[in-house]
């Protein structure tokens, strides 16, 4: 009889040494979120053992039923896929498999004998502790079940594309899968809100926009490729735009913002820019326009794009701004008034050779190699469980389509508003504030850089469709010459909204005529400067 194992001394602390070892090298990796998921489990099991529960007992019964039950397994898949077709093939020509292979004879042992599997002596006499085996076996089962349910979700659960902001380096829109096209992805779920009921072309104009690619470029981070399709181009930086049948001697007009003015949600013959220079040319009053607007930019990457636009051509005769919701929504990333894009942390996780908001967390390495803990931890089950828990905040577990609206609380009491992968939009009054702070101090920029160009720059704030704390506050405390178009939709709100922040052409149309208005003057103040 095997005699009773001994569990006291430093072997009872082992269930609560080993996760604290794992915590201490995930630390020393830089990954903090899985150290300290790991020092959680390991004050539990010191805990448990502190008050006397036979924790290591359990876990050695545990690995033992583990093991034993994947012995079972693997020996009966043998069973299955080598004794059957050997004695189907012995039955059949009346040999044996191996009969006649060099080296090979055929013997017979007892369950007793010296040659029996379970025979030490007929071993090379080296002897393996059976709890080291048991470990080694039940690390394998846990690794094969985390790797196989987290592989199970992604193919079950395929990230969603976000509405509120695009990755800034999104390579046409796929999330996830670098082998799926834009047309293989689910429709965008705006496809079929009332906003686009009227356009039968909105189906065609998602797969569009997902096809837009992007890449890195100095101070402003991302830049638009060059992109051809039916209801989306772009070259040089620079959206297509509706033009008057005669724009020759017109005064130029750049139009800056974020995906509002872009025109997400707009064909390129209906965007805001479009729309003022359709109303211009109905005044007799013709101008160019050229739409820089950048899908989730924040006012201070525009000031360095005019800048720099600026520097390599000539000045227009205007510069139109249109900001709020991304400036807002960067702010609510720091605890302090830091200028940043909505990108600044898929940047670093990029620079890590990792990708947030897809399912394709891992690559090649800087010497083209394969990292295996990437691959790994790509599908890892626990790896997601704890990034879920760590991007929830406390109390607060929303799921589905209104995740990207529900006010949550922040760790200083404040509501926020999350998208569907648990990023702040805004929220708190602290964001409001933030926000406000660094869209003057960006504004002061851009408006240094118009005066000594000796261009006139117009400022316009964003309607959005939710009322927050951070919202309210920023309408209060728009610097002075900021242009509120927060009212501008009144009662015809549910008919232009496709989502939070942007609209269908009905609305563009709506914001060009109150952006006509103010900029009227100013285009008559040139013609009659330029007669």
């Amino acid at each position: 009889m095997t005699p009773a194992r001994s569990h006291g001394g430093l072997g009872r602390w082992v269930p609560a040494l080993a996760p604290a070892v794992l915590g201490l090298g995930f630390e020393v990796l830089g990954r903090p979120i899985r150290a300290l998921a790991l020092f959680a489990v390991a004050a539990v099991m010191a805990l448990l053992v502190l008050v006397g529960v036979p924790v290591a007992r359990w876990v050695e019964a545990a690995v033992v039923t583990v093991v034993r039950a994947l012995v079972a397994v693997v020996l009966g898949a043998a069973f299955l896929l080598v004794a059957i077709p050997a004695w189907c093939w012995r039955t059949a020509t009346r040999r044996t498999p191996l009969e006649g292979a060099q080296g090979w004879r055929a013997t017979t042992a007892g369950l007793g004998g010296a040659a029996s599997l379970g025979d030490q002596t007929a071993a090379s006499g080296a002897t393996i502790s059976t709890r080291v085996l048991a470990a080694v076996g039940l690390a394998v089962v846990l690794l094969a079940a985390d790797y196989g349910i987290g592989w199970t979700w992604d193919r079950t659960h395929p990230d969603p594309l976000g509405v509120a902001a695009q990755p800034a380096l999104d390579t046409g829109g796929v999330a996830g899968d670098p082998g799926a096209t834009a047309t293989t992805l689910p429709p965008d779920p705006r496809t079929s809100v009332p906003a686009m009921a009227s356009s039968p072309w909105a189906a065609q104009y998602f797969v569009d926009l997902r096809g837009q690619e992007f890449g890195y470029w100095p101070f402003t981070a991302d830049r638009p490729e060059d992109y051809a399709s039916r209801y989306i181009n772009i070259e040089d930086w620079v959206r297509r735009s509706w033009e008057p049948p005669d724009a020759s001697g017109a005064p130029v007009v750049w139009f800056f913002g974020g995906s509002a003015m872009f025109g997400e949600g707009q064909r390129d013959q209906h965007t805001i820019p479009s729309e003022v220079a359709r109303l211009a040319a109905a005044d007799g009053l013709p101008i160019t326009a050229r739409n820089y607007g950048q899908r989730g930019w924040v006012h201070m990457q525009e000031a360095l794009l005019y800048e720099q636009q600026l520097a390599i051509t000539s000045p227009p005769a205007l510069a139109v701004f249109y900001d709020g919701p991304n400036d807002l929504q960067a702010a609510a990333m720091f605890r302090d008034a830091v200028p940043s894009d909505l990108h600044a942390d898929e940047y670093a996780q990029i620079l890590r050779n990792k990708h947030i908001d897809t399912t394709q967390l891992s690559s090649a390495d800087a010497d083209g190699g394969f990292d295996l803990v990437e691959a790994y931890s790509e599908h890892s089950a626990v790896r997601k469980l704890v990034r879920w828990l760590a991007s929830q905040p406390a109390g607060a577990a929303p799921s589905g389509a209104a995740v990207r609206s529900a006010p949550v609380q922040d760790d200083d009491g404040g509501s926020s508003v999350r998208n569907g992968d648990g990023n702040l939009i805004w929220g708190s009054i602290d964001d409001g504030e933030q926000g406000i702070e660094i869209y003057q101090r960006a504004r002061a920029i851009s408006r240094f850089v118009g005066d000594e160009a000796g261009v006139d720059s117009t400022y316009f704030w964003q309607p959005v469709s939710t009322d927050q704390p951070a919202v309210g506050y920023a309408r209060e405390h728009l610097p002075k010459g900021v242009i509120d178009l927060s009212d501008v939709f009144g009662r015809a709100e549910g008919d232009v909204y496709i989502d939070t922040t942007h609209t269908n052409e009905a609305g563009a149309r709506m914001v060009a005529e109150a952006m006509w208005a103010r900029l009227k003057p100013q285009v008559e103040a040139w013609y009659r400067a330029h007669r």
